[in-house]
């Protein structure tokens, strides 16, 4: 997913749209990749402590 969303900035929109537009697009993006691996990895986190 992280790999989508830094090839997201370099590939140019498959639909016309403003530049602008195609930016936020891409941060948002990007920003919900990050968050979601860092949910995962509270989740990963925390049940490794339960087990131990």
């Amino acid at each position: 997913m992280l790999t989508y969303a830094w090839h997201g900035f370099l590939q140019p929109p498959a639909v016309p749209v403003a530049p602008a537009a195609d930016l936020v697009g891409n941060i948002v993006f990007a920003v919900a990749a990050v968050a979601l691996l860092a949910v995962i990895a509270a989740r990963l986190r925390a049940s490794v402590m339960e087990l131990s």
